[in-house]
């Protein structure tokens, strides 16, 4: 019986030795980049927009990448937000933040988001700022027009102001290409010429869109992009059907009462434009 229990003392101990002996597992470290490979890598996809055309935007393919590729990219480079919005029923907005090297930082900005909206998993369409590409970085309407050609749409309207205090008011205008997933959304300031209780007359010249940019109250022009293949509405492009909803942009109009597209566009591809026209709504 001594044997017996001096046998098992043995085993027991020769057990707790080969398991203090037992290798630890350990996890492999997620990789790294520092910040002059991350500041390399931005400058690349500022210029060759990660090597695809729009709609695709950094290579970012809408429709077709997922939202963990794209997390385990962009977390490399910047911050992936861990909150997402609801947007439109199913849809979640998640914002992505990247520092900017200061070679391109030319309002001193120090940070640029740009928005994916993602559904079931997959990015579906992207909203970004104009000057996260060197090719659209110049923010004036006759390069908009030069690189994006005739919009098949051009849709405008004179945001809410004070009447009778105001000498302006703010405007939207959008240029949509709903046969290239492409809406280009851009702002600017409109004198003030007429108004009743219910309709303002103003003088709109889209040529000045760049001297009003300031990073507070008017912005360069931003980038709604999608799959192509997604026949949109531009309400569903522009992803503003909540604002549509609560009247903010619910006088949205087509420009062609006012000017029609083939005269737009021929006046305003002239970087040396100075035409203006007027718009009642």
């Amino acid at each position: 019986m001594k044997k017996l229990l001096l046998l098992f003392i043995v085993l027991l101990a020769g057990c707790i030795n080969s398991q203090e002996i037992l290798p630890i597992p350990t996890q492999t470290p997620l990789p790294t980049l520092s910040s002059v490979q991350i500041e390399q890598e931005i400058l690349k996809l500022y210029s060759d927009n990660g090597g695809c055309e729009l709609p695709c935007f950094w290579g970012i393919v809408p429709g077709k990448t997922t939202f963990q590729e794209v997390d385990t990219r962009f977390s490399l480079l910047g911050e992936v937000s861990e909150e997402d919005y609801r947007w439109k029923n199913e849809h979640k907005l998640i914002p992505i933040k990247i520092d900017i090297p200061s070679e391109i930082d030319s309002f001193n900005e120090k940070e640029w988001s740009f928005y994916i909206i993602a559904s079931n998993g997959v990015v579906e369409s992207i909203i970004a700022n104009s000057r996260l590409m060197k090719q659209t970085s110049i923010p004036t309407m006759s390069n908009m027009l030069s690189i994006f050609g005739k919009p098949e749409e051009i849709w405008i309207a004179v945001m809410p102001y004070i009447p009778k205090y105001d000498a302006d008011a703010d405007y939207e205008i959008a240029l949509f290409y709903p046969s290239k997933g492409i809406l280009i959304m851009g702002s600017g300031i409109a004198d003030i010429l007429a108004e009743t209780e219910n309709r303002v007359k103003v003088s709109i010249c889209p040529q000045k869109i760049s001297e009003t940019i300031d990073m507070d109250r008017h912005y360069p022009f931003s980038l709604h992009l999608w799959s192509s293949k997604n026949k949109m509405s531009f309400i569903n492009a522009s992803y503003d059907d909540k604002l549509f909803e609560h009247g903010f942009f619910s006088n949205f109009d087509s420009l062609e009462s006012s000017i029609n597209s083939d005269k737009f566009y021929e006046t305003y591809l002239d970087p040396s434009a100075t035409q203006c026209f007027e718009l009642t709504q």
